[in-house]
């Protein structure tokens, strides 16, 4: 392998990890804003039980609250985004757990194999 392509390659890898960094970067901005997200539709959807309880006259306990279509609906809104902010987290986590190369003793490595 020639000097020209061995620094090819180490380049990418370094193109990789800044890659990486980027990636990781917005991933933990979106998990932010998601977390945001979620926790508007938590208060939303106590909102829209308080709204069908002086509706319909139900009580803060009355579990019936939950059968009405309009709060039925915001509940599962608010499970999908549940899902959804699990998802990236586990995402997030993911890309956090990847190994980082380190591109001298990479490439050290490479240089006495080929001898």
């Amino acid at each position: 392998m020639s000097n020209q392509d061995e620094l090819r390659r180490i380049e990418l890898r370094g193109y990789e990890r800044r890659a990486l960094r980027e990636v990781s970067a917005e991933a933990r901005q979106a998990i932010a804003a998601l977390r945001r997200v979620q926790k508007s539709s938590w208060l939303w959807a106590d909102n829209v039980r308080e709204c069908v309880e002086q509706q319909t006259g139900l009580g803060v306990t009355d579990e019936r609250v939950i059968a009405v279509p309009a709060y039925a609906e915001v509940l599962e809104l608010c499970a999908e985004l549940n899902g959804l902010v699990d998802a990236v987290e586990q995402s997030l986590q993911r890309l956090g757990e990847r190994p980082e190369v380190d591109v001298e003793r990479q490439a050290d490595t490479e240089r006495e194999a080929e001898r």
